[in-house]
């Protein structure tokens, strides 16, 4: 006797972070993002857990559709980009421009190939290489420009793996934030690391906790 098991999102056993590509109905769009997860304790990345999409990603996208304004014209960059599916879908939001980054050059390349995958124009959206803390990097305004990005998107750059790089986090979201610059970061709490960040977080930002009901 043969039973088959279908191996799909409906199965309870499923766990998407493994396959090698995923699909995600948002903004009117299909969107197709690549994913390379690997079992070697970091999810297949070097710096750790950015060759797939995870829940935060998920819900800081359908924030985004559900309130296009926020990025519709504005100048954005996202921090810690994993396989981009945040910051292609602000991408098809009408924004000025953005670029997507990571530290991880094999996220930044999986990320490229997922804008090109989604027929992008590298006019509108581009990935690149940036480590939090780098203030000399071509992305960072320089002293005195007025060329602060418009909005700035995280999805679990406060995570507990990355505590070590907080303070070179804070760092780069102090000089790519202008005075007028809207932060939007989506996370999923897992320990007090996240909530440590926070509290040096708000002497920089004023802080507006969004409701869970997207």
């Amino acid at each position: 006797m043969c039973v088959l098991v279908p191996y799909s999102f409906r199965n309870p056993f499923h766990v998407a972070l493994r396959d090698a590509t995923r699909w995600f109905p948002i903004a009117g769009k299909r969107i197709r993002i690549d994913q390379a997860w690997q079992s070697d304790g970091r999810g297949g990345t070097t710096l750790g857990f950015g060759a797939s999409v995870y829940d935060s990603a998920i819900a800081l996208s359908l924030y985004l559709a559900a309130h296009r304004d926020l990025v519709k014209g504005k100048r954005i960059i996202e921090l810690g980009c994993g396989p981009g599916l945040v910051g292609i879908v602000a991408a098809h939001l009408e924004p000025r421009s953005i670029v997507i980054t990571d530290g991880d050059p094999a996220s930044v390349a999986l990320t490229q190939r997922n804008i090109e995958v989604n027929n992008l124009s590298e006019e509108i959206c581009t990935a690149e290489k940036y480590l939090w803390g780098d203030l000399n990097h071509h992305l960072v305004p320089t002293t005195g420009s007025r060329s602060h990005y418009d909005v700035i998107l995280g999805a679990d750059i406060v995570a507990c793996p990355y505590d070590s790089a907080f303070e070179a986090l804070m760092k780069s979201l102090g000089e790519l934030a202008g005075s007028e610059t809207l932060v939007l970061l989506a996370y999923k709490k897992r320990q007090n690391s996240e909530e440590n960040f926070f509290e040096t977080f708000k002497k920089a930002f004023d802080i507006e906790p969004i409701d869970k009901k997207i």
